[in-house]
């Protein structure tokens, strides 16, 4: 994996990874930017392998359903360690989960103000890795 470039907020977040094959992983996110995120868990999963990542900050376990804050993210497997496995995000599911997610950093990381800036001048733009629900697409020209 290359140079980070998006700054990293340590975070203590319930989060469940359902793989593409195989059942649910549950943990907690430690580290977390607009690109990727850390889930300490004991499970591990190759290199690679596609999921799709749920944070319910504010639950006490995955399986609460009560959460103040609910973000979803696509992604894959960047690195698997002993301690857990790294995400690299593919999409952000939702302009909701996008706002939520650029909150959760700006409340969490020492550099609220470089997140923002990183956020405002990233080489993608938000639309294009936001996957906006099918009755958005349709309004689109």
């Amino acid at each position: 994996m290359g140079k980070r470039e998006f700054t990293r907020a340590p975070v203590s977040v319930v989060a469940t990874l359902m793989p593409v094959d195989g059942p649910p992983i549950s943990g907690y996110v430690t580290d977390i930017s607009m690109k990727g995120l850390f889930l300490a868990c004991t499970p591990s999963l190759p290199l690679g392998t596609a999921c799709q990542v749920t944070l319910l900050a504010g639950a006490r376990s995955a399986e609460s359903s009560s959460s103040r804050l609910h973000i979803e993210v696509t992604g894959k497997v960047a690195r698997a360690t002993g301690q857990g496995i790294g995400i690299e995000f593919t999409a952000i599911e939702g302009k909701d989960s996008f706002e939520q997610l650029r909150s959760l950093l700006l409340v969490h990381s020492p550099e609220g103000e470089r997140v923002e800036g990183e956020i405002q001048t990233a080489s993608w733009s938000y639309e294009t890795q936001v996957n906006f629900p099918t009755s958005c697409h349709n309004t689109r020209p």
